[in-house]
């Protein structure tokens, strides 16, 4: 992993020593979200030699950038639950991320596919209002975000 990303780095004119990839990118003019673009592609392919705290920080940071998208889904999810065709697709375009990506982070970060997350949720509304409300199940299904009843 080490010889090739130092022949990389070598190839596009930057320093093989990993300890200078920060001052390097910086020397040639890159604004750093460039750098931070590249050293982000170094880490997910798990070289984390490179400048150890600058990996560390960008680390940090990806991990705080994951958590609030995470957090966003969430609150997307709670806000919009009821909407039948609430989807990956859809919460993908509401927070400006690939579906792959979403569905991966949502999966890594909560231990549970995003469309089980969303049944669950759902299910448990569902439950909530079968116990609170004199709501008919047929009015809770569609409020809960079923399309019709038998699916339910």
């Amino acid at each position: 992993m080490y010889n090739a990303v130092t022949d990389t780095l070598r190839k596009v004119g930057l320093s093989n020593k990993p300890i200078c990839l920060h001052s390097s990118l910086r020397s040639f003019g890159w604004v750093e979200g460039r750098a931070e673009t590249i050293i982000k592609g170094f880490l997910d392919l798990g070289c984390t030699m490179l400048v150890p705290e600058f990996s560390y920080d960008f680390s940090n940071r990806k991990k705080e950038m994951d958590d609030q998208a995470v957090k966003i889904i969430i609150e997307l999810l709670e806000e919009n639950y009821g909407d039948p065709d609430l989807c990956l697709y859809r919460i993908s375009e509401e927070v400006g991320l690939p579906e792959k990506f979403v569905s991966q982070l949502f999966k890594q970060k909560l231990g549970q596919y995003l469309s089980d997350y969303i049944e669950t949720l759902r299910m448990n509304k569902a439950s909530e209002l079968l116990s609170t409300t004199n709501k008919t199940i047929e009015e809770i299904s569609i409020e809960v975000g079923y399309k019709f009843v038998p699916f339910f």
